[in-house]
């Protein structure tokens, strides 16, 4: 990273280092493309206590990762699925819709069993009528993130029917977290991120929420990469750390180790 006009960087050696310049906007933004999101939280019997408590964190930490050019819901399920506020479609990822939704994965509780089919069936049917009824949307990467404690389910019936139908370009990411440390298999989790080119990611405790979360930008920004186009790309308008309105350009380089 190069900064104009350079300026001397203070560093506490006493103290720890919690910067992580991937959580800035202007990283999130420049480093994939916009998206259209819908997060599924599993809310069944089996998630409770520790295992809850890292999918909320989990879940607003995501949310931290998007900007005002990607669109966003939230859903939890179990035997039945709901949206977790009063937004029933995808809104967009602003500082007031995301403090919404984070509001609303607060009040989650878990009861019930969970039904991954009826989840990602609720899923595809959001992106089908959001498709239709609006002209807005960030209309580039579609994806599901999907967090759960594990299960034997691929819904492989579901994907069949609604997934890989589609064209390459409309067919929708999955992305899967298994959270906590539980004894339960996440063989069906698995298969369902990577057939639908997603990445799966288990994230046992606390510390592991950031890097696992942040995993899924640099899945979506391969495509950009590889493709060795050098398109700059006008970030928003977001004000720093240092309390000073910037405005980045950025552009993407594929990077080849020693």
């Amino acid at each position: 990273m190069r900064t104009f006009p350079g300026s001397k960087w203070s560093i506490k050696h006493n103290d720890v280092d919690l910067f992580d310049v991937r959580r800035r906007p202007w990283y999130t933004q420049g480093s994939s493309s916009p998206k259209d999101m819908l997060i599924l939280i599993d809310t069944s019997g089996s998630v409770h206590g520790q295992a809850l408590s890292l999918i909320k964190v989990a879940v607003k930490s995501i949310l931290d990762t998007l900007g005002e050019n990607d669109f966003v819901n939230i859903a939890n399920f179990s035997k039945s699925v709901t949206f977790v506020s009063c937004f029933e479609t995808f809104v967009q990822a602003n500082h007031r819709n995301k403090k919404i939704l984070k509001e609303g994965v607060d009040n989650l509780q878990a009861k019930d069993m969970a039904n991954y089919e009826s989840a990602l069936t609720f899923a595809f049917d959001e992106f089908d009528k959001f498709d239709n009824s609006s002209d807005s949307g960030a209309k580039c990467n579609r994806m599901i993130m999907l967090l759960t404690d594990g299960g034997t389910d691929d819904a492989e019936k579901v994907f069949n029917e609604r997934n890989f139908k589609r064209p390459d370009e409309d067919q929708v990411r999955v992305f899967t977290y298994a959270v906590g440390q539980t004894a339960n298999p996440n063989r069906g989790i698995r298969w369902m991120a990577c057939a639908n080119r997603g990445k799966f990611s288990e994230i046992p405790a606390m510390g592991a929420i950031r890097a696992r979360v942040q995993g899924y930008v640099d899945v979506i920004a391969r495509p950009v990469v590889l493709s060795n186009r050098h398109d700059m790309k006008w970030n928003s308008v977001y004000r720093d750390g240092l309390v000073q309105i910037f405005l980045s350009i950025s552009n993407h380089i594929k990077m080849v180790p020693y």
